[in-house]
């Protein structure tokens, strides 16, 4: 009788750590390691966190309203776009890259071989030829490859800081990195 238990504890862990039917693996929220605890805030957390950025060419600084609003003083472009974009991807990372996905044809990736159809349709549309093309535009003129080049540096800094268990939840629902593509050993 008290083997039953123990199998039972042991199947329900290995069924939670599994996808089934192109659904996400569900045993990672429940994870005190890596699991939702992780993302929840302590009340009344004031956000006077210090991040030492190398890549900021002068002194800058952000401060959260009561809305948690950000303002952004910056001494120079580069460092204000820089910040920028490490403040979108610190907030928005897997949005982002969400629409990325859906833009260039590539959601089935991630999200399963039931949203092929819509790939393909995004890929006719032509939106990875399009973004191609604004990009030459924007490299061709001095300030906007600044600004871009900044807010991407940004972007990429924030990635650069992420632990498995600092990702987005939905990371780690769906199997996959931030900016790569999904694991090459995702859950079954």
């Amino acid at each position: 009788m008290r083997i039953l238990p123990l199998l039972l504890t042991i199947a329900l862990v290995w069924a939670l750590n599994h996808r089934f039917a192109n659904k996400p693996a569900f045993g990672m929220l429940f994870s005190p390691q890596h699991g939702f605890w992780v993302h929840a805030e302590p009340a009344g957390a004031a956000a006077t966190d210090h991040v030492s950025l190398p890549a900021l060419k002068d002194s800058a600084s952000v401060w959260l309203d009561d809305r948690q609003v950000a303002h952004v003083f910056a001494r120079n472009d580069y460092d204000l776009y820089y910040l920028q974009g490490y403040l979108h991807a610190s907030n928005r990372l897997w949005q982002m890259e969400l629409q990325t996905y859906a833009a260039g044809g590539r959601l089935s990736e991630i999200l399963g071989e039931g949203l092929i159809p819509y790939d393909r349709l995004k890929r006719r549309e032509g939106m990875v030829y399009a973004a191609e093309q604004a990009v030459k535009a924007m490299d061709a003129n001095p300030t906007s490859k600044l600004i871009t080049d900044a807010y991407t540096d940004g972007i990429n800094a924030y990635i650069n800081t992420l632990r498995e268990r600092d990702y987005p939840l939905e990371y780690k629902l769906l199997g996959y990195a931030p900016n790569s593509g999904p694991s090459s050993n995702p859950p079954c």
